[in-house]
């Protein structure tokens, strides 16, 4: 013996699936802007290149990426091991605060022997973030959720 169980839906899953993942496109991104504004907030500061260029982007519906392009990023927010960094961007960074361009080399040695320190800026803005993102992420979807009820 059997039941058949049949039902008409009236709803157009292909529509309403593409509105869930717009919705948490929408979601992620705001998340992301959480992290971004902290993070360039406690990104140290010289030309302020490397803060304006923290960004936050969608990769996938499902997915948002906050970073920036620039190249010694990696090296501001984790420091570096001992190596000869090259002169001329020391002596610029030099000259921009006031130093005579023999700093540069002193200060090319200091990193020659010590590396630099970290100066976290990423790390920290995604720790302070992370459970108003959880709620935040909990709360619309929930929101989405009754919507797609009604």
């Amino acid at each position: 013996m059997a039941l058949e169980i049949k039902t008409k839906i009236k709803i157009d899953l292909e529509k309403l699936n593409q509105k869930i993942k717009r919705k948490i496109t929408t979601i992620l991104m705001a998340a992301g802007y959480l992290i971004e504004y902290d993070a360039k907030n406690l990104c140290p500061v010289d030309t302020g290149r490397l803060r304006a260029s923290i960004h936050t982007e969608p990769v996938d519906w499902n997915m948002v990426k906050v970073g920036t392009n620039v190249v010694y990023a990696r090296a501001v927010e984790y420091g570096t091991v001992p190596h000869w960094p090259p002169i001329e961007p020391l002596k610029r960074w030099a000259k921009r605060h006031g130093l005579p361009e023999q700093a540069a080399y002193a200060i090319q040695a200091s990193i020659a022997k010590h590396g630099t320190q970290p100066q976290p800026f990423m790390t920290p803005a995604y720790m302070m973030n992370r459970g108003k993102i959880k709620k935040l992420i909990r709360k619309e979807i929930r929101n989405l959720i009754k919507e797609s009820k009604t």
